[in-house]
């Protein structure tokens, strides 16, 4: 449970700061272990990500990296545009 409220911090201090984020490259590292699946079931850990990338001003670009037994890249990094975003 301490590992899931910590994954749980550290996913809201990233999404933090993705939102002041205006020329650079941001990577969301995101949990998707089974211990991630039963403390966030409602998935608002999706939400989260979409608001923050939604958030995101000037020259950015943006990926997505999984993660659990093994590191999956989920979205490379793309140029965040009005097309590209959630």
């Amino acid at each position: 449970m301490m590992l899931a409220r910590l994954s749980m911090w550290l996913l809201l201090s990233l999404i933090l700061s993705v939102a002041w984020a205006e020329q650079s490259d941001v990577i969301l590292l995101l949990d998707n272990s089974q211990t991630m699946k039963r403390v966030d079931p409602q998935g608002l850990a999706s939400s989260a990500v979409a608001g923050a990338i939604e958030r995101l001003r000037g020259d950015v670009r943006a990926g997505v990296v999984l993660f659990d037994r093994s590191v999956t890249l989920s979205v490379p990094l793309t140029a965040v545009t009005a097309e590209s975003r959630p």
